[in-house]
């Protein structure tokens, strides 16, 4: 009776290890970190290591691309862990232009086989793209679209890769779909994803900002009509009606990262034409995939279901994210960024954070970039990957969610606190 008690203890133990811990496949460099000090907030290791910053040269590189070396170098559950999760299998597109290894990691850090996986390549990175679609063949809930696109740091290329898989998810079995670029981090496991998104009761999960007049992201001098976007079907009443058709549509500008439920993505899909529109905004302006989604979401004659009335958009002072955490700054006050670094205005996420992405009510962050501190990124992808596999999640949803009601707010300069947009 011990004897077997222990064998099936030991059982437990190499399933435990197989399981949680990333295969040394992950750190081919021997990065010599002490994530749990990391994820601890051990300042004074902390401090040591952050001379040591491990970047662009730790991360894996020629991977084997066989389906049997891609499933040994992790583990990729089966079965989902929980009813609650099964029974809400949720979709991600992600638009990837960098890095093959960062791809394949946070697709194995996250794999939930009820789950659907949409992967958009730029098209300028033919080696990256061949990759991603071997990894895709090796599993039946992954994808990669037919329609790729060039895409860049402004935006353009970023919608019509988003669209081409949700053409391409449409028909798969999920309840909400992210919209997310390469950098987008998880900070929760699926299981906290499906509690939070249980409490929106279908609606969207993305975050308006007003538009800053010295920021052009659309075309001022071409026209926006409803008839000139196209944005109807041909059989649809609304072209009928002359006076809705010579109206603007009304421009809204909102952050990428961004979830909406299959009802919202269903009737943008298969009710409307969104093609020219996309075309339209689809030009050399700095933000340019930041336009659609919200404009179509706060518009109200496209009766997109679950969208957002945007009376509250005038109480907009201070841009808030609920969905994504980001933490933009100015050169002056890169001393607010603990890692000191900034990219495109926005502080980069290192391994000084990783205790306090634990705290966060958000979804996601806004970026542990790999190039500039790949040991973050794993520490931080194992510590995802260990509690995934441990079904180990918050069980309170976050009071932030709670309390705000709609994903869609504003904050006031007095009190900094979510208000509702009703």
């Amino acid at each position: 009776m011990i004897i077997s008690f222990l064998i099936l203890f030991n059982c437990i133990l190499i399933i435990a290890k197989r399981s949680v811990f990333l295969t040394t496949q992950w750190n081919p460099n021997n990065m010599k970190l002490k994530c749990d000090y990391l994820l601890k907030n051990k300042a004074e290791y902390i401090k040591k290591m952050k001379s040591k910053r491990y970047g662009e040269n730790y991360i894996p590189k020629n991977l084997s691309m066989s389906c049997e070396d891609i499933k040994n170098r992790g583990y990729y559950t089966m079965k989902p862990y929980s009813k609650e999760e099964e029974n809400f299998p949720i979709a991600y597109a992600r638009n990837v232009h960098k890095d093959y290894a960062v791809v394949e990691l946070m697709l194995l850090t996250s794999y939930s086989p009820q789950n659907h996986y949409c992967y958009n390549v730029d098209i300028k990175n033919l080696e990256l793209l061949e990759k991603v679609k071997q990894l895709a063949s090796c599993f039946n809930n992954v994808y990669v679209p037919e329609e790729k696109y060039k895409m860049n740091s402004f935006g353009k290329g970023g919608v019509k890769s988003h669209y081409a898989c949700m053409k391409k998810l449409i028909n798969k079995n999920w309840k909400y779909l992210f919209l997310l670029q390469t950098d987008d981090l998880l900070l929760k496991t699926n299981r906290e994803i499906v509690e939070i998104l249980k409490n929106f009761n279908d609606k969207p999960l993305f975050t308006l900002h007003r538009h800053p007049k010295q920021w052009q992201r659309y075309d001022y001098n071409t026209s926006w009509s409803y008839k000139d976007i196209k944005i109807f079907k041909k059989e649809d009443k609304r072209n009928e009606n002359k006076e809705l058709m010579n109206k603007n549509i009304k421009i809204y500008v909102g952050f990428v990262g961004s979830a909406f439920s299959r009802s919202t993505i269903e009737y943008i899909v298969k009710n409307l034409t969104i093609e020219t529109f996309i075309n339209k905004t689809d030009k050399d302006y700095y933000g340019v995939d930041e336009i659609v989604w919200p404009t179509l979401l706060l518009n109200n004659p496209l009766l997109v279901p679950n969208r957002i009335n945007p009376s509250c958009i005038k109480r907009i002072t201070n841009d808030g994210d609920l969905i994504k955490y980001v933490k933009r700054l100015t050169l002056q006050d890169i001393l607010a960024c603990k890692s000191h670094s900034l990219h495109h205005s926005i502080c980069d996420l290192g391994l000084e954070n990783l205790s306090e992405l634990k705290k966060l009510p958000n979804i996601l962050a806004y970026r542990i970039r790999p190039q500039f501190d790949y040991g973050a990124f794993y520490c931080w992808e194992e510590y995802l990957y260990k509690k995934m596999h441990l079904n180990i999640y918050n069980k309170k949803i976050p009071s932030t969610f709670k309390k705000s009601g709609t994903p869609f707010y504003a904050r006031t300069n007095k009190h900094n606190q979510p208000i509702k947009c009703l």
